[in-house]
């Protein structure tokens, strides 16, 4: 899939060149004149055996994956405190970075939210976390100093996480298929020729 800023008047759910079928989704508005939307490509050798199935599973796996993405590096979290040891260093305090939400990162932190709940003398503040890397690919920390900071650390993760999710939900939602079946077939169609 690829992403294009285009011309509002370039869009089309599906159009041909020469030598391919472009099949378009995800249109948003940019500005006046410009948009933004996805494309898949089919060589005209290859669109006559892609059915409609084939167009919206290829559609909805990017969808997906493009959540996944999101999920896994949209959460933005302002530092409060940093690394204790390298604070100074880092001088990330009071800046946004985006959160490295991995499952098993999100595993973790829900782990040591659960505690807090089962077992809270268990829980010990100071505590550590990495939750992202810079551009050089080092490290950065949050040093969370009550469960509090904690806690708003994790709740802001799983609401963002679910906002994402709903946005997905609500691209597939959103999409009209009636382009897509009137160019290409579905099983139905295949077989009522034959």
């Amino acid at each position: 899939m690829n992403k294009v800023f285009g011309k509002k008047t370039d869009f089309a759910p599906i159009r041909e060149d020469a030598s391919r079928v472009i099949v378009s989704y995800g249109y948003q508005e940019a500005d006046e004149e410009n948009a933004t939307w996805f494309e898949v490509y089919f060589y005209k050798k290859q669109a006559s055996q892609v059915s409609l199935a084939d167009v919206k599973n290829a559609i909805i796996a990017d969808i997906d994956a493009r959540t996944d993405e999101k999920i896994l590096n949209g959460y933005e979290w302002t530092i409060l405190h940093g690394d204790p040891q390298k604070a100074k260093k880092q001088r990330l305090i009071g800046e946004t970075v985006k959160v490295w939400l991995s499952r098993e990162n999100q595993s973790n932190y829900k782990a040591k939210y659960d505690l807090h709940y089962q077992k809270p003398e268990a829980l010990t503040f100071p505590t550590v976390y990495k939750i992202a890397e810079n551009d050089q690919k080092e490290a950065i920390f949050e040093e969370f100093q009550s469960f509090e900071e904690l806690e708003q650390f994790y709740l802001g993760g799983i609401a963002y996480i679910e906002a994402t999710v709903q946005a997905g939900w609500a691209e597939k939602k959103a999409i009209d298929w009636a382009p897509y079946e009137s160019f290409f077939p579905t099983p139905e169609k295949t077989n009522a020729s034959e």
